[in-house]
């Protein structure tokens, strides 16, 4: 029994941390994107200057 719950929680916890790196991955992609974004909006913004 106790080893049971044992197993139970590490596996809880794995799953906690596979979450959190998952959200880490989406936090930083996300960050990609608007620095992608940013750096189009600033070209464009150059192009239509000239």
């Amino acid at each position: 029994m106790l080893l049971m719950l044992l197993l139970l929680l590490l596996l809880l916890l794995m799953m906690m941390m596979m979450m959190m790196m998952m959200m880490m991955m989406m936090m930083m992609m996300m960050m990609m994107m608007m620095m992608m974004m940013m750096m189009m909006m600033m070209v464009m913004m150059v192009m239509m200057t000239w």
